[in-house]
C-alpha cells in the first residue's frame, strides 16, 4: 500500500485545497479535521508524515504535539502555523518537529520538505 501523508487542520476548504495540490504533485493524502483523530491514524505505518495546523482556538497545541511525538517519535511533522514566533518555532523544533511554515504557506516549499524528509513518495 502506498505511503501517505496526513493533513490535519480545522479549516477544511484549506484542507481541501491542500491536499488537491499535494495529489496533482503525486503525493497519496488524508486529510482529517479533527487533531484528536490524527492520533488513531498516526498509529498505521503507512502514515510517513504529518502535516498540522496549529488551533486558533488556543488548545494546548504543545501538548498535542508532545503527545504525538511519544506516539511516533519518528514521524516526520511539519507545522503549518499563522502564529510563528520564533519562541513557538524553538519549543516545536525541541520537541522533534522536522519544520514550521507559515500558513498560507507555499506548495512548493512544502512538496521539497516533504521530499527532504523521503514522504509521500509520487504513486
Amino acid at each position: 500500500m502506498a505511503s501517505r501523508i496526513l493533513l490535519v487542520d480545522q479549516e477544511e476548504k484549506f484542507l481541501q485545497a491542500l491536499a488537491k495540490r499535494l495529489e496533482s504533485a503525486g503525493f497519496p493524502v488524508q486529510i482529517l479535521t479533527d487533531a484528536a483523530e490524527a492520533f488513531v491514524s498516526i498509529e498505521s505505518p503507512e502514515v510517513e508524515a504529518l502535516i498540522l495546523g496549529d488551533p486558533d482556538d488556543g488548545s494546548n497545541f504543545l501538548g498535542l504535539l508532545g503527545e504525538i511525538k511519544r506516539l511516533r517519535p519518528e514521524l516526520a511533522v511539519i507545522i503549518l502555523t499563522a502564529h510563528v514566533s520564533s519562541d513557538y518555532a524553538i519549543k516545536a523544533m525541541k520537541m522533534g518537529i522536522y519544520d514550521c511554515l507559515p500558513k498560507p504557506t507555499n506548495i512548493g516549499d512544502l512538496i521539497d520538505r516533504l521530499r527532504e524528509v523521503g514522504t509521500g513518495k509520487p504513486l
